[in-house]
């Protein structure tokens, strides 16, 4: 008993590092350039994950759709990012002295807000029905009055463009210079779709990039545990039903 023991726990510990192992979560990390271009940013984004290789992507005019991005360790990926626009699509770049290369330039879309159409972006080749947190980032250094929202779906977000730390250090800090959107769906044909406009009708909209990252169902620290107890409880019962038989038979 003692050796059987021993042996399933082995199997179920085994297991379950092997789940925690395989669910490691890299992104793919996509910078836009602008038409000057301030260089693709090399680090680490505001996603949990310690890759630092981006892609750095410059759209042009109308629609576009990028090559095949790799991911933030350099692997390939089928995943690609496409923008559209309906009246004009350019990229531009706007200094902030505290700006990164991700956060300085940007692409944009004139004649946004309530009265105008927004920029359309689409993320393609991801896994049907998979569950992605998705990073969006906005930061227009030459305008510190325009917000950014994001739509996906029917939930909007804002990244308010506030310069909380002006002569400071570059800074990622939520709903001011990106956005989240936690547990996003990709569709059956593995994409997900989305708008960015100007919340203020300014003209001002920026989109500095954006992280893919698929998220974890559920964390690899649950599974694991759950899997540990159940093998540990059902030992136990297999050990007190053999414990019950012998004594069983000694009274017979």
């Amino acid at each position: 008993m003692r050796t059987f023991t021993k042996m399933a726990l082995g199997v179920c510990v085994a297991f379950a590092m092997s789940i925690a192992t395989a669910s490691g979560q890299v992104t793919i990390n996509v910078d836009l350039n602008g038409a000057t271009g301030s260089g693709t940013f090399s680090g680490v984004g505001a996603a949990p994950d310690a890759g630092t290789i981006w892609n750095g992507v410059s759209p042009g005019a109308g629609s576009f759709t990028s090559a095949p991005l790799v991911d933030s360790t350099g692997a390939a990926t089928p995943v690609t990012v496409s923008l559209e626009a309906f009246l004009s699509y350019a990229a531009n770049e706007r200094p902030a002295a505290f700006a990164t290369p991700l956060l300085t330039d940007f692409v944009y879309q004139t004649m946004l807000g309530p009265n105008g159409p927004p920029g359309l972006f689409a993320i393609n080749n991801l896994t049907p029905g998979g569950t992605y947190n998705l990073y969006f980032y906005a930061q227009n250094g030459g305008y510190s009055n325009t917000a950014t929202s994001f739509t996906i779906g029917g939930d909007t977000k804002v990244a308010t463009n506030v310069n909380p730390f002006a002569g400071g250090p570059p800074s990622f800090i939520e709903d001011t210079n990106y956005v989240v959107f936690s547990g996003v769906t990709a569709d059956a044909l593995g994409t997900i779709v989305g708008e960015f406009n100007d919340v203020a009708a300014a003209n001002n909209a920026a989109f500095n990039g954006l992280q893919i990252q698929q998220a974890p169902i559920p964390e690899p620290a649950s599974i694991a545990s759950a899997i540990v107890g159940g093998g540990m409880l059902l030992v136990g019962g297999m050990y007190r039903r053999r414990r019950a038989s012998g004594v069983s038979r000694q009274e017979g």
